[in-house]
């Protein structure tokens, strides 16, 4: 998945878009080579883009399950995805020594960062054909920055080889789904369990007398349900709470989601949208039990204030 997204990246620099206004980045080969001493580009012109740096969002960590369903009502409890920021390298390089190529370096650099601020979220027409990215949830956000944790840039172009050049950095947060080993057993969304009471056939066996003998069922009633927009489509990473039990979970890609075994009794149920900036507001449905039928949530789109 990574891939795709230095695949991303090169698109945006290579937008027929941006031809007439920055035409010089339109025309100048993108790369993804380290830019070290042995760096030679293969055209006049070049935009290299070095994926210096993978490391998780601590910041971004999410601790909580991830409940799937299949089509029997079974649920499948899996690790959340690893949120994981990207840190590339940007730099320019004309294959000429004159002043005129180094002002060129220069206005590729300022070209790069106007096109690639555009875009605080990468747009899903920039990722590769069937890529995962496509349907990846929160959408990936792009920030231009500084190189983060280095004090003294010399040393780390010292460090891959190469020599001090203008640069800046784009660094993009992706989730990578955790793979586990084996293939996890769903778990149904109803239980039931038979309590056989009677008097003993004797002291030492666990039999029980026809005559006395009566049974009880029970059952282990489950809250769940599905979470849809205002157009009945699911809504993928969306937390479904309740305060008064210290309950959470996420909703899975299909929308559903399974708070498990709750206790006899109506409790509030809040729904909030699965990503910073949605366009979909919070929920709170009261007097939500337990039973054998999901508990289902449609969240409207937030009202726009009127400008007159």
């Amino acid at each position: 998945m990574i891939d795709d997204v230095s695949n991303a990246l090169k698109s945006i620099l290579d937008d027929p878009a941006i031809k007439r206004d920055c035409k010089e980045l339109y025309d100048a080969a993108v790369r993804f080579d380290r830019p070290g001493e042995q760096f030679t580009p293969t055209q006049s012109a070049t935009v290299n883009l070095f994926l210096y740096d993978v490391r998780e969002d601590s910041t971004l960590r999410n601790n909580q399950p991830v409940i799937d369903h299949d089509s029997k009502g079974r649920a499948f409890t899996r690790r959340p995805p690893v949120r994981v920021a990207c840190s590339y390298l940007i730099t320019a390089w004309v294959d000429s020594a004159s002043d005129e190529a180094l002002l060129q370096e220069q206005r590729l650099l300022s070209q790069a960062i106007q096109v690639l601020s555009c875009y605080p979220i990468i747009p899903t027409r920039f990722f590769p054909k069937d890529s995962p990215l496509t349907t990846q949830e929160p959408p990936l956000p792009l920030i231009v920055t500084q190189m983060d944790g280095v004090k003294d840039p010399a040393d780390f172009w010292s460090a891959i080889g190469g020599k001090l050049r203008p640069s800046f950095v784009v660094t993009v947060t992706v989730s990578l789904p955790v793979f586990e080993p084996g293939v996890p057993e769903g778990a149904p969304m109803v239980t039931t369990r038979r309590i056989d009471i009677g008097e003993r056939t004797s002291p030492d066996e666990k039999g029980i007398k026809p005559e006395t003998s009566s049974s009880s069922e029970l059952k282990d009633l489950k809250l769940f349900g599905t979470v849809t927009d205002a157009g009945s489509n699911p809504v993928k990473d969306a937390t479904v709470s309740i305060a008064e039990l210290d309950l959470q979970t996420t909703t899975g890609i299909d929308g559903q989601y399974n708070l498990g075994v709750v206790p006899k009794g109506k409790y509030v149920l809040r729904v909030k949208p699965g990503w910073k900036g949605s366009k979909l507001q919070s929920k709170d449905v009261k007097d939500v039990s337990a039973s054998a039928k999901p508990v289902d949530v449609q969240l409207e789109e937030k009202q726009l204030p009127i400008v007159k």
